[in-house]
């Protein structure tokens, strides 16, 4: 599904399983989604809030800095 498409599934699936066993998965595709639509803001803020740290790198890889943005070569 397009990007947008994903991010109203998951958010149904957000509102019929708030806490539920794949939570941690929608998080990221959730990220994935918005970084594809240029959320780039948005989805690192969503990254920033993972507690696990696995997850928070899994996020990051989705979306990573922009070099122009960050000075790094």
């Amino acid at each position: 599904a397009a990007p947008a498409a994903r991010l109203e599934i998951l958010a149904a699936m957000a509102r019929r399983f708030p806490s539920g066993a794949l939570a941690a998965e929608r998080r990221l595709l959730e990220i994935e989604a918005r970084c594809a639509l240029g959320e780039v803001e948005v989805a690192r803020a969503l990254a920033r809030r993972l507690r696990d740290p696995d997850l928070a790198a899994r996020a990051a890889a989705l979306c990573p800095e922009d070099p122009a943005t960050t000075g790094a070569p």
